[in-house]
């Protein structure tokens, strides 16, 4: 492919640019103290988008409401002319022309014809007009070695090189090995180290993942609380008549089986009238509401295990991590070290720990930051004891790692 003429207006650096008949004038490359982005040009002229990354509002020249680029190019002997606008409103639009001026393809097939009949894909453009530039250097050495004018190149670079400080990706190495060697770490406990930092890592992620649904948790605690105390009164209800129903029952059933199986001795405990009287319908009757009581007890039961296993016992694990995540909500969201000052120090200039992680500032302020959620007092107070001891646990922990590492 050979680029013949390329004519750009309002895109880029450029407001208006011209250049006819390329390879007669014996253009090989354009170069500036300004950045130019010409491949940016090219890139977007045949693809539709700058390989810089830059976005289309991004192309368009300053205080511009359009931009456009035209191409004519040759491939194969065939002569082609390649045309391509674009607005601030975001239309767009290409055109690719023969050498008679004849509309071949047009917006959305031109990228796909492009691929197929020029550069077969994109790798190979990338390859014929990016890539290749990494030669130049060198080439331009060779150019200033025949020419005698190396020194002056070598002269300029090292004038070049002290103007220009070092850049903070240069700095930064050997200011992380100078602060490492000042620690004088104990180089066998890295991998320990290494092993706490990605468990602590994980553990802060999985909070703040929780926290995350902290106010979805604010909204949903009173509904999940009325929920719980609703089934839990059906399930008082229900477990109720199971402990009525069976005595019950029992004692039906046990009238019945005296008056089945031993009716002698019934009717000596009874008069023999009262006991005739009593025989034509306490059997049948007995047996009939002792057979209901049982099923009713029964479905009671069940019902009533239902209701805790599928109901209760759910509701009242989410209750209690909402409300372990609800006491929490400060002193997770502060993002403040649970470790002593000095270690904390120490700490900050090792890359070695992640970020600490929880320490309220003060417990009254703990406390205060508490009582939107309606919390009663031994609640707080059984908060306190535990971070406490977290405290001095952690505090003892870390003083023993400040030993072994000196």
């Amino acid at each position: 492919m050979i680029i013949r003429s390329l004519h750009v207006e309002n895109l880029l650096q450029f407001e208006v640019l011209s250049l006819d008949d390329v390879p007669r004038q014996g253009i090989i490359g354009i170069t500036s103290i300004s950045h130019t982005n010409m491949l940016d040009i090219l890139h977007f002229a045949f693809f539709g988008e700058a390989y810089s990354g830059l976005s289309q509002h991004e192309l368009l020249h300053k205080d511009s409401d359009y931009c456009s680029v035209s191409i004519d190019f040759s491939h194969n002997g065939e002569y082609f002319q390649l045309m391509r606008t674009f607005d601030v409103e975001g239309s767009a639009a290409a055109l690719l022309l023969d050498e008679e001026g004849n509309l071949l393809v047009e917006q959305g097939a031109i990228e796909e014809k492009l691929d197929k009949q020029f550069f077969h894909d994109r790798q190979q453009f990338f390859q014929q007009q990016f890539l290749t530039r990494e030669t130049v250097e060198k080439q331009q050495l060779d150019i200033y070695t025949r020419l005698n004018l190396d020194d002056f190149y070598s002269a300029y670079t090292e004038i070049e090189q002290q103007e220009n400080p070092c850049t903070v990706e240069e700095v930064l190495p050997s200011t992380h090995d100078t602060q490492l060697d000042s620690l004088k770490i104990n180089e066998t406990w890295l991998p320990e180290l290494v092993d706490t930092r990605e468990i602590l890592e994980k553990q802060q992620h999985a909070l703040k993942e929780s926290l995350n649904h902290l106010d979805d948790f604010k909204q949903q605690y009173p509904q999940d609380y009325q929920r719980y105390h609703k089934h839990y009164q059906h399930y008082q209800i229900f477990n109720t008549f199971a402990n009525v129903f069976l005595p019950i029952t029992i004692v039906i059933w046990t009238v019945w089986a005296f008056f089945m199986f031993a009716p002698e001795l019934v009717a000596k405990l009874l008069s023999l009238t009262l006991y005739a009287e009593l025989a034509t319908w306490i059997v049948p009757t007995s047996f009939a509401m002792g057979g209901v009581i049982i099923v009713a007890y029964g479905f009671s039961l069940v019902y009533s295990w239902w209701l805790d296993s599928k109901r209760l016992q759910p509701t009242q694990q989410a209750l209690l991590k909402q409300t372990a995540l609800l006491e929490q909500d400060y002193y997770l969201s502060e993002q403040q070290p649970v470790i002593s000052d000095e270690v904390y120090q120490w700490l900050a200039v090792t890359p070695l720990f992640p970020p600490p992680i929880i320490k309220p500032a003060t417990f009254q302020l703990f406390i205060e930051q508490l009582h939107h959620y309606d919390l009663e007092p031994h609640t707080v107070q059984k908060i306190l004891v535990g971070l406490q001891n977290g405290l001095k646990r952690q505090r003892n922990t870390t003083q023993e790692y400040l030993k072994n590492l000196n």
